[in-house]
């Protein structure tokens, strides 16, 4: 912290790494939520992968809309 504080270097105050900083795990986040409201969980790899690809898409939709 010297180091910044000689050169006069300000630092942000949380971690560069804060899901806060990475849209991404707000998706994740939603995604995840979405697959487990389901009744039946998947029961295969390929059932899985086909679930997450529709709520993917739908997610997309629904965000791309607060992107405009």
């Amino acid at each position: 912290m010297k180091f910044f504080d000689d050169l006069d270097i300000n630092l942000m105050k949380w971690p560069g790494q804060s899901p806060d900083l990475n849209p991404i795990e707000h998706l994740w986040d939603e995604l995840e939520r979405q697959i487990r409201k389901r009744n039946l969980p998947p029961v295969s790899e390929r059932e899985l992968a086909v679930i997450l690809q529709e709520k993917w898409e739908k997610i997309s939709e629904t965000y791309s809309k607060y992107e405009q």
